[in-house]
């Protein structure tokens, strides 16, 4: 299998949108202009091969019209963060994570599920990482708990790492916070997939056992402290990249 169609595989999810976004110049903040559309059309390996090769970035939309995902992702737009210490936040946590830098040198973490599970319960987990980490404000992908596809509704994307990749600075770390190449990236993948299958969406217990290496399910991750977060619930119908967090409501407690 090509690197495309590994990489088309592991970012399933909307099979009628993607998004294109053309870097312009970096501004005095950091941050990289972009030019960001939502193009209504399948993403296919054949976009992928020309993001890889340094054509049309690409991104991928984690919802599908089953309001359902595979994956997901947090966006941390931080451009001088520390990716060292991130990195080994994330070891230290147990997190089943894939931490990717940003065009902007921000991160992109990623996480990559064994099935497709409901996306409200996938953003539920990501926003309780986000907060363990330290970046309860950042974005979380899927955007929306629903869409409404009969509307038109697709979802928001985010960008694909790995644009122009033999040349890249968007790229994936490992665990020692040194930067992989796409194959390295795509292994990656595998090895960190994740089961849902045993997690309930309310409060549960983390156990002090590290993760697993073949699927280990959720409910096993390691969390060292005690937090308030929020149950995000957003029925936002918005396809713009760049937004607000959803507003939140509700709340539940991790349990040490």
């Amino acid at each position: 299998m090509s690197d495309a169609a590994r990489m088309l595989a592991a970012f399933e999810g909307s099979k009628v949108a993607h998004g294109t976004t053309k870097v312009g110049r970096t501004g005095r903040t950091g941050k990289a202009e972009a030019d960001s559309r939502i193009v209504r059309e399948p993403l296919t390996e054949a976009k992928i091969e020309a993001h890889l090769r340094g054509g049309m970035g690409v991104g991928g939309i984690p919802i599908n019209v089953d309001n359902q995902c595979k994956w997901g992702a947090l966006d941390i737009d931080v451009y001088d963060l520390d990716h060292k210490a991130l990195q080994q936040k994330i070891q230290k946590l147990k997190l089943p994570l894939v931490h990717c830098r940003t065009k902007s040198g921000g991160a992109h973490l990623y996480l990559f599920l064994d099935q497709f599970y409901d996306a409200k319960d996938v953003r539920e987990f990501l926003t309780e990482f986000a907060i363990a980490l330290g970046h309860s404000g950042c974005e979380v992908f899927p955007k929306q708990d629903t869409i409404l596809s009969d509307r038109g509704d697709v979802g928001n994307f985010i960008n694909m790492p790995y644009q122009n990749a033999d040349m890249t600075m968007r790229y994936a770390f490992n665990e020692q916070g040194e930067a992989m190449d796409l194959g390295e990236f795509l292994d990656k993948i595998e090895a960190s997939r994740v089961s849902l299958s045993n997690w309930r969406a309310s409060s549960y217990r983390r156990s002090g056992s590290t993760l697993p290496t073949a699927r280990p399910a959720l409910s096993t991750c390691l969390l060292t402290a005690r937090f308030r977060t929020s149950g995000t619930r957003s029925c936002s119908t918005s396809v713009s990249t760049v937004g607000r967090n959803p507003r939140t409501t509700g709340s539940r407690r991790w349990r040490t």
